[in-house]
């Protein structure tokens, strides 16, 4: 069975962004154990202190970057050991950077670089004999350097201030996994959640050293868990979706999670082509079909639903007409720039249209007419076909 579908990364990013994904969940500071150690690194000492944070949480929620940024200065400085500050600060800055901006002379990355110097500047004047705020004040750094030489050195002396700071056990498990220590990182990540169970991040990561280490049920463990603490993180959904239909072929767990995608988004074409996956694996072909139909008409030159309808009534479905309508439909639309489109116009398909071409051939029948309209590559109700509308999560 050939599914085309595009593999949503699970990581690929710097550690700062892997903690933008995981504070998108839009749950604002999530308490840590009940510990000394979790309340100095992720709440602040003052009443008054904590309500600032948790308003900078919900401004940085609402996309009122520069408000944050303004109250994460004030607090920073008096709440030294506080790690959430600079990687709220972080996503903060990050999040600038890509906001539309006419008036601007410095590129996006120009203007980020320096914004993290003056955040670098601001943690370096500082200094304390507390090990905790000592190994936070090196974390922050650490969190706002561009040298990865530098950035290794002060990881090193923050955890050897205090090895118990388990955000900066997860950031040096992110310098190892990138070095190719898997391992190493994988324990340092155990390390972490045995620490602060509640910490994302770490799940997240360890999603994805599980999967590069050829494992595909640990990964399933670590995304739920991860989305029981971010929820609405959208697109680590999407790649439990992923894992679960094409490596777990468990279209039961993936439909719950669609249900919830689809309900905040009809029209989400990544969770329609990972629906029509689940309803192909799951035998149920007349959906999978109409779930291509519908992905077609919101997006009608979108190659990959074109090829997996294509490929489930060759494949699957038995239905070379339809298959073979399919197959034109596809060659019909404009040159794709995604690589495996490309593979399929030039080569794939032109190949299948021979091999159905000679079934007719071989049966005496004559060649199917060319689709005029997306209804010609439509299954009849009276062929089992599903009514349009009615395929999705029924």
């Amino acid at each position: 069975m050939i599914l085309a579908m595009r593999e949503v990364r699970l990581g690929g990013l710097r550690f700062w962004g892997i903690l933008f994904l995981a504070l998108l969940g839009g749950c604002g500071v999530q308490a840590g154990p009940s510990s000394e150690l979790s309340q100095v690194l992720e709440s602040c000492a003052a009443q008054r202190d904590r309500e600032s944070l948790a308003l900078a949480s919900e401004e940085i929620i609402a996309g009122r970057m520069n408000e944050a940024l303004e109250r994460l200065r004030a607090l920073a400085p008096k709440n030294l050991g506080n790690a959430r500050i600079p990687l709220m600060a972080v996503r903060a800055l990050h999040r600038l950077s890509l906001e539309p901006h006419p008036g601007r002379i410095q590129t996006p990355e120009e203007l980020e670089r320096e914004q993290r110097k003056k955040w670098e500047a601001l943690y370096k004047g500082r200094s304390s004999k507390d090990p905790v705020v000592r190994s936070n004040l090196l974390f922050a750094r650490a969190l706002f350097t561009d040298d990865r030489d530098q950035r290794a050195d002060l990881i090193h002396k923050a955890l050897k201030a205090n090895p118990k700071h388990y955000f900066a056990i997860v950031l040096q498990a992110e310098e190892l996994w990138r070095r190719g220590e898997t391992r190493k990182a994988s324990n340092l990540l155990k390390t972490s959640v045995a620490l602060s169970p509640t910490l994302a991040e770490s799940w997240l990561l360890l999603a994805r050293l599980s999967l590069e280490r050829g494992s595909v049920r640990l990964p399933r463990k670590h995304l739920e868990t991860y989305l029981s603490l971010r929820p609405l993180d959208r697109n680590v959904r999407k790649n439990l979706v992923r894992l679960l239909v094409h490596e777990l072929n468990d279209g039961d767990a993936a439909l719950g999670h669609l249900k919830d995608l689809l309900a905040a988004d009809p029209k989400d074409i990544e969770s329609l082509m990972h629906l029509g996956a689940a309803r192909w694996r799951k035998g149920q072909y007349a959906k999978a079909a109409a779930i291509y139909l519908r992905i077609l008409r919101l997006n009608p030159g979108e190659t990959r639903a074109a090829l997996n309808l294509g490929n489930l009534y060759f494949e699957a479905y038995k239905k070379p007409v339809l298959a073979w309508k399919a197959y034109q439909y596809l060659l019909g639309l404009p040159p794709s720039d995604d690589p495996f489109a490309i593979m399929s116009q030039k080569l794939f398909v032109p190949t299948r249209l021979k091999k159905i071409e000679k079934i007719f051939k071989e049966k005496k029948r004559p060649l199917p007419t060319l689709p005029k309209s997306l209804e010609d590559l439509r299954v009849p109700l009276a062929e089992g076909g599903v009514p349009l509308g009615k395929e999705l999560l029924d």
